[in-house]
């Protein structure tokens, strides 16, 4: 049997009859940018149009009257046929029909990326099938470059690393454009100039750390605009930066690098031929672009919790250290007070020792109260509570007081002090807190004594200028390491914080210092030479010139030894052994004392007897000191009867709160008995006798 190929005359009449049809949609399938193909039953080509010899490479007469399968890859014809079969006899389709990616095939043999959708129309009881091939090599390619960005850019954003990040991502970015070089300039944190941060092809503006004036250049321009930049000839355009033209670059391209609207570098690639750099490569660019700019901000974010974790970690170690030396401060002069008293109450202490036993007890009384004044002080500072009780000073009046303060201490040590006055004549006057000044020199002084070597002798100097009274204070003693010199005003902090340190103290004295003259707009600085060459601590502080009437001398404040007459003092403290060491006290001063334990004691003894002056705790149970004192002052009999607060609670709101509640002096616990003393006797000074 012959089989005979040529057209039947059925097909020929399909063929005229569908011409109708045809010819009507031709105009918009000829100007059509996807290819349309028509095809039959056995997969016959009845149509196609201009559009389809652009994307396979044959012309229509080839095309017509030809199988379907010779326009795609031969290891797809199979499929295509018994797929195509089987839909033809049973409805159901093997692949979708809409929006599939599948190859074609050129003409030349190279494979072509297509997106196609079908249909099916019926004439004259025939079935034919039309369908819309779109080329999309150049998005699958752009798909490719990306996902090349992409996945160089997720494995290294997942390390945080930037040293990673960029020389991979900046490779990868010349490969997927075809370029020669490729940089990326980050903003300088004031945001005024660029800094070439990493680079390929173009090392040396990196070497070189060039800087680009924002809004200048090239790169300037990209980042003050917020937009692209393509430059096909760089000989015509305006470029800040002498390297690139020094290296050839014939074109660029520049992106701004943004993270959250907010602009912080550039990203900029270069060729040393013309290019015409496309839509698709600005908009490739600018998705790498964004990729490295989170890159380098979460680098950012990452480096500063590191700092700040780090910086967290060292606050708690030196919270531990701090704690470990509190608490071995305070246990240490605790140990001879414990141990001498338990002597004396067992009377196993020679009586030739009294005298030495209580000079020991309260050398560390008093030890253990400087301790707690300067927890005190700093508390106060960090809060932002201190306050001073500034008047004009005689520089040479406050430095007398502290090296008299620090003399027997400087004795005990074996160190000599010599003050040498460089401005004789002349009235070197300040504003400012006795106390605190004096607490400011003691503290240098106490820490030259106790890094000076017995023998060894401090000089302290001070002379004016025309507005400021220097003080200097020299020492010859362990000196400060260098690289803790930085360091030595900071809270909590010393040299040497380790169990086997020789020197005691919290590492407070200095950070009081330093504070106290930033408070009096004064400055303090630290020098050393080095370990075992002494060091040097100069204090500046403003001059100031008040009439001579008002520079205030020094206020002896003497301990009150003579006898009261038989005055009254109501003391309320609710310790028995606090309420016992006062009222002995003022009993052996010749005061009468009524003692109380509790605020309603206080006011049963205040409605049947008179008093003159109220000393009171302030934490009490029942009732405190605030609502006594209230009450008292509601009361006509004890309206304007002085009373003293001796707490426990130090810190200046505390002060505040009691004076406001009634009382006139706010005095904090531990107290010398002398300056409760001196404190009774001005407040009765002033007052009337009942």
């Amino acid at each position: 049997m012959t089989r005979d190929n040529s057209p039947t005359e059925s097909a020929k009449t399909s063929t005229i009859a569908l011409h109708d049809i045809l010819e009507s949609s031709r105009s918009i399938t000829d100007t059509a940018a996807d290819a349309i193909i028509t095809i039959d039953e056995n997969s016959r080509i009845l149509f196609v149009n201009n559009a389809a010899v652009e994307i396979f490479g044959y012309t229509i007469e080839e095309m017509l009257h030809g199988d379907l399968t010779m326009l795609m890859p031969e290891y797809l014809r199979h499929l295509h046929r018994s797929g195509f079969a089987d839909y033809v006899a049973s409805g159901k389709k093997h692949i979708s029909w809409a929006a599939v990616e599948l190859p074609g095939l050129h003409k030349s043999g190279k494979e072509v990326a297509l997106e196609l959708s079908f249909a099916e129309f019926r004439k004259d009881g025939q079935r034919f099938f039309t369908g819309i091939a779109r080329d999309i090599t150049r998005r699958k390619q752009t798909e490719h470059r990306l996902l090349a960005l992409q996945k160089i850019t997720d494995s290294t954003l997942a390390h945080l690393s930037l040293d990673r990040l960029l020389p991979e991502s900046l490779k990868r970015i010349r490969e997927v454009l075809n370029v020669d070089t490729v940089a990326i300039l980050l903003l300088r944190t004031e945001g005024d100039e660029l800094v070439a941060w990493a680079a390929q092809g173009l090392e040396e503006e990196v070497e070189l750390g060039v800087h680009i004036p924002v809004g200048v250049g090239f790169a300037g321009r990209i980042v003050a605009q917020g937009k692209p930049i393509v430059i096909d000839d760089i000989s015509q355009a305006d470029v800040f930066n002498p390297l690139l033209r020094e290296k050839g670059i014939k074109s660029l391209l520049g992106v701004p690098l943004v993270v959250e609207g907010r602009p912080i570098g550039v990203l900029h690639v270069g060729s040393l031929k013309f290019a015409k750099f496309s839509e698709e490569d600005v908009h490739l660019l600018q998705l790498a672009a964004d990729r490295i700019a989170l890159a380098v901000e979460n680098a950012r974010l990452y480096q500063v919790e590191k700092t700040a974790r780090a910086a967290a970690e060292d606050a708690n170690r030196a919270k531990d250290e701090f704690l470990t030396i509190l608490s071995h401060e305070l246990r240490t002069p605790l140990t001879p007070i414990i141990g001498w008293v338990h002597m004396m109450e067992k009377g196993i202490l020679p009586d030739a020792e009294f005298t030495r036993a209580l000079s020991t007890i309260n050398r560390n009384a008093y030890s253990l109260k400087r301790l707690i004044n300067d927890l005190l002080d700093m508390s106060a500072i960090v809060s932002g509570k201190m306050r001073l009780d500034e008047s004009y000073l005689s520089v040479a009046d406050v430095l007398s007081e502290a090296v008299e303060t620090m003399r027997s201490y400087a004795r005990e040590q074996g160190v000599r002090i010599k003050v040498e006055n460089h401005a004789q004549g002349i009235p070197l006057t300040i504003k400012g807190d006795r106390s605190r000044l004096n607490q400011s020199f003691c503290n240098i002084l106490h820490n030259a004594i106790k890094f000076s070597p017995g023998g060894g002798a401090i000089r302290i100097e001070f002379f004016a200028t025309d507005s400021e009274a220097i003080v200097g204070i020299v020492d010859r003693g362990d000196g400060i390491p260098a690289e803790f010199l930085p360091h030595v005003f900071e809270r909590f902090r010393q040299a040497d914080g380790s169990r086997t340190r020789a020197y005691g103290g919290l590492g407070l004295g200095l950070a009081l210092v330093k504070s106290f003259m930033s408070a009096h707009g004064g400055t303090v600085e630290a020098t050393s030479e080095g370990e075992g060459k002494g060091s040097t601590f100069v204090v500046k502080l403003p001059r100031a010139t008040p009439p001579e009437a008002d520079i205030v001398k020094r206020d002896q404040q003497p301990e009150v030894e003579q006898e009261a007459t038989s005055r009254r003092l109501l003391i309320v403290e609710d310790q028995p052994d606090t309420l016992e060491m006062l009222s002995q006290h003022f009993r052996a001063r010749g005061y009468e004392t009524l003692a109380c334990t509790s605020a309603t004691e206080a006011l049963d003894r205040a409605q049947r007897e008179q008093f003159d002056l109220l000393i009171s705790d302030i934490a009490m149970p029942e009732m405190d000191g605030l609502e006594l004192i209230r009450i008292l002052r509601r009361q006509l009999a004890t309206r304007n009867t002085p009373a003293i607060a001796l707490t426990g609670y130090a810190s200046t709101k505390d002060a505040e709160t009691a004076i406001a509640a009634g009382f006139n002096i706010h005095l904090s616990k531990p107290i010398d008995p002398a300056e409760l003393s001196a404190a009774v006797e001005s407040l009765l000074s002033t007052a009337p006798s009942l």
